[in-house]
């Protein structure tokens, strides 16, 4: 919900909330995910939170390196490319 032209048209707090997504991968800080609400969620019609958290389980205490490559959204729905580097 990132633009006029997104499903149920723009949300104030998209922005911020995607920014709060990217910035949590990038410090691989699931807490910041898990305090994330269903009404957010719902609200902002994204529903990836379970598949983010997951992730960053399984690389646990792994250090890596974050790389965001691109982020996009020309529909209004929000796409980022990231690489996660095994130090």
């Amino acid at each position: 919900r990132l633009s006029s032209v997104s499903e149920g048209g723009i949300h104030p707090d998209a922005e911020s909330f995607v920014e709060k997504i990217k910035q949590a991968l990038t410090d691989q800080n699931r807490m910041t995910l898990l305090h994330t609400t269903d009404t957010q969620e719902n609200e902002l019609n994204f529903h990836g939170i379970d598949a983010l958290c997951f992730f960053l389980g399984i690389l646990g205490d792994t250090r890596v390196r974050v790389e965001e490559y691109s982020y996009e959204a020309p529909l209004g729905i929000g796409h980022t490319t990231m690489a996660f580097h095994l130090l």
